[in-house]
């Protein structure tokens, strides 16, 4: 049994790895699509296509976190089958599943197009690749600040095989709430990413809007997040400096 929840566990990670490359090369490479002339009839079907692919990542992305109805059901499910150290593996295969679905179907509408840049210009090109790829590194490095193995469901998986008790049982509440608001950084960066391409067809106009809302309404963040942040951040740098001196 341990054997086999080490070989899921590895291979959630590689997976895990390959879908995120695909999403950045999906969100920041340039598609470089020439404006067409399309009916609305094919129009419509591919936006309609789109939005259903928006919807088979957000709905599950949104009733399997910790505090749904569902997430419960599942988790007393997996307890019963003593294995509830998966629960985060299977969120994170089951999110990274949808996402490879939406990225290999996603359908470009180039009838519609809102603006296009002509990335053979130094400038733009260098301002783009600058802005995106300053985004992502934001994004990778604030996810390893905030215990990545956890949010992978590595760390449950290796705390299982060591008889351990689940790590969220070792984080203070304030850290907990915070999760339950804000699960991963950063909204500005992700926003930027959406928001900042050379070209701006429908479907990515569509992408960039659905998206950005659902982070909106998603994400709630509050002043007793805000103020446990703070105190985090200040006694981390005395800590440093007390290193320092």
């Amino acid at each position: 049994m341990n054997l086999i929840n080490i070989c899921i566990c590895i291979a959630s990670l590689l997976y895990t790895f390959l879908v995120v490359v695909d999403l950045t090369c999906f969100i920041s490479k340039p598609n470089r699509v020439i404006g067409s002339q399309g009916n609305w009839r094919n129009i419509s079907w591919a936006l309609f296509i789109d939005m259903c692919l928006l919807c088979l990542f957000i709905i599950p992305h949104s009733l399997l976190v910790s505090t749904s109805t569902i997430s419960q059901k599942l988790n007393t499910l997996l307890l019963k089958l003593n294995l509830r150290h998966l629960h985060r593996i299977i969120y994170v295969i089951i999110t990274a599943g949808t996402l490879q679905i939406l990225i290999k179907n996603w359908i470009i509408i180039p009838e519609m197009m809102f603006w296009n840049l002509n990335m053979n210009n130094n400038c733009f090109w260098w301002i783009y690749i600058s802005i995106h790829f300053t985004a992502w590194i934001v994004i990778y490095v604030g996810n390893i600040c905030t215990d990545i193995t956890e949010l992978l469901g590595v760390k449950q998986v290796i705390y299982s095989l060591s008889k351990k008790r689940d790590p969220n049982y070792m984080k203070s509440g304030d850290l907990l709430r915070l999760y339950s608001h804000m699960r991963h950084p950063s909204f500005l960066a992700f926003c930027l990413l959406l928001w900042i391409t050379p070209q701006m067809c429908l479907d990515r106009l569509l992408l960039s809007a659905i998206l950005t809302l659902y982070m909106s309404l998603t994400w709630i963040t509050n002043e007793k997040d805000y103020v446990y942040q703070k105190y985090q951040y200040i006694r981390k740098y005395h800590e440093l400096d007390l290193l320092e001196k």
